[in-house]
């Protein structure tokens, strides 16, 4: 899925089951702050690695009751 606004992810998260939400590092918006009280949230930091995002996302699968989708 590509990117999205804040507006459309509060959208999905009230009509989908959705685990975790990942952030861009160039997002600033102040309805952030919503969505990290309503689900797990991943806020990247400039220059991340793909290998350092898989391996977040690894860790929360490895509760037994989360199903990252």
């Amino acid at each position: 899925m590509g990117s999205l606004s804040v507006s459309e992810v509060l959208y999905l998260l009230e009509h989908e089951n959705i685990d975790v939400v990942v952030i861009a590092p160039d997002v600033e918006d102040p309805e952030l702050a919503e969505l990290h009280l309503r689900r797990t949230c991943i806020k990247l930091k400039e220059g991340f690695r793909l290998k350092d995002l898989i391996w977040e996302l690894s860790c929360l699968g490895s509760a037994p009751t989360t199903r990252l989708r």
